[in-house]
């Protein structure tokens, strides 16, 4: 008893000194990195992307980690904000500069920021390795990445430096010849794939890439210039690997060989029914050919067995509306899911957008993308850009101008995709200096871009005093892109009013065999009619009236 008396003084002396102690501050949450990484989480399970960069970002700067510096880095490129990935990069080079995935997302974000050399640069260092394993897998990494490039162009031109670089790796010239064929220069294409087979000789790819490229060189080829190219792939026509028989069947269906590749893709489906791909081919093969009822058997079964499904489900409603089923055609591109394929969804949105104003009208189009809008605010620059486009292709480009500034108030328009439909639509609308504006404005961004110096230049040539501008354009889009329909027409066009007839003959030619347009059957048509081939034009004339009905064409025979 004695003790306890003796202690409770200065017991008691120690908790009054620990009451006139500060107490430990509140811990602020802000202040703690696991409380930026959770709330990124967070965001990213709510679609909220941007917020997730910024919190990201914040835990980035407060811990040296580079795991959290190079996750916060893929966020933001999966939310386009470069400035942040590019920031959230530096970070990790910073923490681990030694980090041999560091060239490889330093390449991409200079690729997105439209600097070649800087990513030519990070590219030669990813492919730099004393391994040859490791070289020709980097170099296969890379074709990857640039495949999914917005300017495939500028992308085929930097695999090729590359392929050059490292002229004894045949995933190099392979690499180069896939970018090329996208970038439309099947001849440059042939070329890599020759280069390549030399060294790999034993790489059936390179002798299936190198046949497509020789198809799309020459769309004017005779049958039996075509089958020249086949003759070494017959043996697959019946062969037991089913892969390589579809391949087969690829390069028949560019060759224009329709119905014997449908045969080729039927006895594939013969020996095993779950070859999913050969039956999507059968059906687009029959759609093609007008064989709606074919198509829809095929698409039907793909639906059953949960295959292709996104893509079938597109497809039945193209072939509805082909039909004239409407309804039917909304009920099959409503169950396109975002989640599965966006791309995919925004097309299918387009299209019951397209049959809600041919039956109600463009407001209530409009009314339609609102409600999307609303649905899917991560999505609304596309889906205007697809409204806008829609319009525009309805031979409403004024009203397609006056939503964009509509939406404009009410949503973050800018992004390319938007900023093109912009210009397009005031060209459409006849307001060229607004046109002229934005392509020009574009081209600042990206001033090797193909697409965007023929739309300038297509813009010039019939105004006045600026043939010169509209030619320099134009020849050097030809120059980048020589296999692209656009492009051909194009200069075909610039060469009819040139008064270079049989030049201007040629182009519009080779760009309606590579894809038939009523803009080039109309070049072609008139370009005929002036050269005084009225032969040829009176048969243009109802090839093209079958392939566009209703196009209501004005050109006539001017004698």
């Amino acid at each position: 008893m004695t003790a306890a008396r003796n202690l409770a003084p200065l017991l008691l002396a120690g908790w009054l000194a620990g009451c006139a102690a500060p107490l430990p501050a509140p811990r602020e949450p802000l202040a703690d990195a696991d409380y930026h990484i959770f709330m990124g989480e967070l965001a990213l399970a709510r679609g909220q992307n941007h917020v997730a960069v910024d919190e990201y970002r914040d835990a980035a700067t407060r811990l040296a980690d580079p795991a959290i510096a190079r996750r916060g880095m893929m966020i933001a490129v999966h939310a386009d904000d470069l400035a942040a990935a590019r920031e959230l990069v530096a970070r990790w080079a910073e923490l681990a500069p030694g980090d041999t995935e560091l060239p490889r997302f330093r390449a991409m974000l200079a690729l997105r920021a439209g600097e070649s050399e800087e990513a030519y640069a990070h590219f030669l260092r990813m492919t730099a390795a004393p391994n040859p394993e490791l070289v020709a897998a980097n170099l296969q990494a890379v074709t990857g990445m640039l495949v999914g490039e917005e300017n495939i162009w500028r992308a085929a031109d930097l695999m090729a430096r590359l392929a050059e670089a490292r002229s004894q790796y045949a995933e190099a010239w392979h690499g180069a010849a896939m970018l090329a064929l996208e970038a439309d220069r099947p001849a440059a294409a042939r070329q890599f794939a020759t280069r390549a087979l030399a060294i790999r000789p034993e790489l059936e790819d390179l002798r299936f890439l190198q046949a497509r490229a020789a198809l799309l060189e020459n769309p004017a080829a005779t049958e039996a210039e075509k089958r020249r190219i086949l003759a070494p792939f017959e043996r697959y026509r019946h062969h037991s690997d089913n892969g390589l028989r579809y391949r087969f069947g690829g390069l028949l269906t560019l060759a224009d060989f329709n119905e014997e590749a449908d045969a080729v893709f039927a006895d594939i489906l013969l020996a095993d029914p779950t070859q999913h791909d050969a039956r999507m081919a059968r059906a687009l093969l029959a759609i093609d050919a007008g064989r709606l009822d074919d198509a829809e058997t095929e698409l039907h079964r793909l639906v059953i067995n949960n295959a292709r499904l996104q893509d079938a489900l597109y497809y039945l409603g193209a072939v509805r509306e082909a039909s004239g089923d409407y309804e039917a055609a909304v009920q099959w591109y409503s169950r396109v899911a975002p989640e599965q394929q966006p791309q995919r969804w925004l097309l299918a949105q387009a299209a019951i957008a397209r049959i809600i104003l041919r039956q109600e009208g463009p407001e209530a189009a409009g009314a339609y993308f609102d409600e999307l809008r609303k649905q899917w605010p991560e999505q609304a620059v596309l889906l205007t850009a697809h409204e806008a486009s829609l319009l525009i292709a309805e031979g409403d480009p004024v009203f397609a101008l006056t939503r964009i500034d509509d939406l404009a108030g009410r949503f973050d328009t800018a992004g390319r995709d938007l900023d093109w439909q912009i210009a397009v639509a005031a060209a459409e609308s006849g307001r060229l200096e607004q046109a002229e504006r934005s392509f020009r404005s574009l081209l600042e961004r990206d001033p090797r871009h193909p697409m965007l110096q023929n739309a300038l230049g297509y813009l010039f040539i019939e105004q006045p005093g600026r043939e010169e501008e509209a030619e320099a354009l134009l020849l050097d889009a030809l120059q980048a892109a020589p296999a692209n329909p656009a492009v051909l027409d194009s200069v075909g066009w610039l060469r009819a009013q040139q008064g270079r007839l049989e030049e201007a003959r040629r182009l519009l030619e080779e760009s309606w065999l590579r894809a038939p347009a009523p803009i080039t059957g109309q070049h072609l048509l008139t370009t005929l009619y002036a050269i005084g081939d009225t032969a040829s034009a009176d048969a243009l004339r109802q090839e093209v009236e079958r392939k566009f009905p209703g196009l209501g064409l004005t050109t006539t025979d001017s004698r």
